[in-house]
């Protein structure tokens, strides 16, 4: 008979011991989860910085291009000069792509920006509901351990 509640009692350190392995490693998957989502926030928001540093230098390649154009429009002496004519016609070219660029890169600024507001909040709620739910398995946890170490207690005497 005691043999039997003793086997029992393995049972049941059993039972309480996988339980709180379990809680275990519910704790790191969560925690590596909320990690992860917080490692793709910091990404897109390096993004938005890059992004914002391309159309920033765009958009200085652009002030020259238009400056150095009205300078040669200012100089232009009539039709006869075709060298000038060359350049004034290459940096209309250049200008062009230089706006379409610096447009393409606000808008991508803008989209990141977007989808970094989403992920945000995003990663706001899941930070809360976690904190509740690491907070619950926690208590989980220690009332388990509790147990285990009132079991063994028990054991002893």
């Amino acid at each position: 008979m005691a043999e039997l509640a003793h086997t029992h009692g393995n049972s049941s350190a059993d039972q309480l011991a996988a339980a709180l392995e379990q809680i275990q490693q519910q704790l790191v998957e969560g925690n590596a989860r909320l990690a992860k989502q917080r490692a793709q926030h910091q990404a897109t928001l390096r993004e938005v910085k890059l992004a914002r540093a391309g159309a920033s230098d765009c958009s200085w390649d652009l002030a020259d291009a238009e400056q150095r154009l009205n300078e040669l429009i200012e100089q232009r002496e009539g039709p006869g000069d075709l060298l000038m004519e060359r350049e004034i016609a290459h940096l209309t070219g250049q200008r062009a792509k230089l706006e379409e660029r610096v447009l393409t890169l606000l808008l991508l600024v803008d989209e990141l920006i977007a989808r970094a507001q989403v992920e945000e909040q995003a990663l706001a709620s899941a930070e809360q509901d976690w904190a509740i739910r690491e907070a619950t398995l926690i208590a989980e946890r220690d009332h388990i351990s509790q147990s285990i170490v009132a079991a063994g207690c028990g054991d002893a005497s």
